[in-house]
């Protein structure tokens, strides 16, 4: 990854929105991080990938809070939208205010004001920690997930969506995938270390099932053993069939189209989660 391959002009936005949000209440930019879609968009680029992902119009914001009574002074001063309870209108742009931290009750939900359902932030603390930082300003940095700590999000994202048949966050999980696949850190890290070679042999030398398998575990190093444990509950019971039958978008350049390779691909990213 290298942020300075990111075009400014995905940052654009998140620069306005995090100007106004720590402009309206008392707000450190450095709380904030960059998730969602707009996330998946930066990271992308950041590896160097130029070809365009699914496109929003949207904006994905946590913000770590060590009580309620910021994150109320911040939505008293906006415009809400929408059915979900979480998403406001700042400076023209929709964006969905995901507080976690503190306010997490139990560990890992929260319940907003304005949202009648508890809001999953699952693992959100563990990869804020772990986040890169992102300028997106001339003095502006807020932070962004790394690719692990993003795929554990989409993971149990997908465990919970999937449910209702909502796929969204299949060619998202595909996409991450691919990433580690392209990567030559990662081919370095397998071929160069003795846990990459031993991934590699483990499969037989394939790249696309070793890289996948790393992911799985940087993902448990990511999240820590209480997060996986939980991570592990819910992807032990998720259809795994059905999500390598999303696994994947045209979009991805040689991504396999066969629901079998898909399935091994899927398998390998769960390994280090399921052990």
């Amino acid at each position: 990854m290298d942020i300075s391959r990111i075009d400014p002009a995905e940052l654009t936005a998140i620069d306005v929105v995090v100007e106004a949000l720590t402009s309206l209440a008392d707000i450190d930019p450095n709380n904030i991080m960059v998730v969602g879609a707009q996330c998946r968009n930066i990271l992308h680029s950041a590896h160097g990938h130029t070809f365009p992902l699914r496109s929003t119009g949207d904006i994905d914001v946590g913000i770590a809070l060590s009580d309620w009574s910021t994150y109320t002074d911040l939505i008293g001063r906006l415009t809400r939208i929408g059915h979900s309870g979480i998403r406001y209108l700042v400076e023209g742009i929709p964006v969905d205010l995901l507080p976690f931290g503190d306010v997490e009750d139990p560990t890992g939900t929260d319940t907003p004001a304005q949202r009648k359902a508890a809001l999953s932030v699952f693992a959100f603390r563990e990869v804020f920690e772990r986040a890169l930082i992102l300028p997106v300003g001339a003095n502006l940095k807020v932070r962004i997930p790394s690719p692990a700590g993003y795929t554990a999000l989409k993971m149990h994202a997908w465990c919970q969506r999937s449910i209702d048949f909502d796929d969204r966050d299949a060619p998202d999980l595909a996409t991450a995938a691919f990433w580690y696949q392209e990567s030559t850190e990662v081919a370095d890290r397998l071929y160069t270390t003795k846990e990459g070679q031993q991934l590699l042999e483990a499969t037989g030398w394939n790249l696309s099932h070793a890289s996948a398998k790393l992911l799985s575990r940087d993902i448990t190093a990511e999240i820590g053993l209480a997060r996986t444990s939980e991570l592990k509950e819910a992807w032990s019971k998720t259809d795994v069939d059905y999500l390598a039958t999303r696994f994947g978008t045209e979009i991805l350049p040689h991504w396999p189209d066969n629901r079998g390779e898909r399935g091994l691909i899927v398998d390998c990213l769960g390994s280090a989660i399921l052990i």
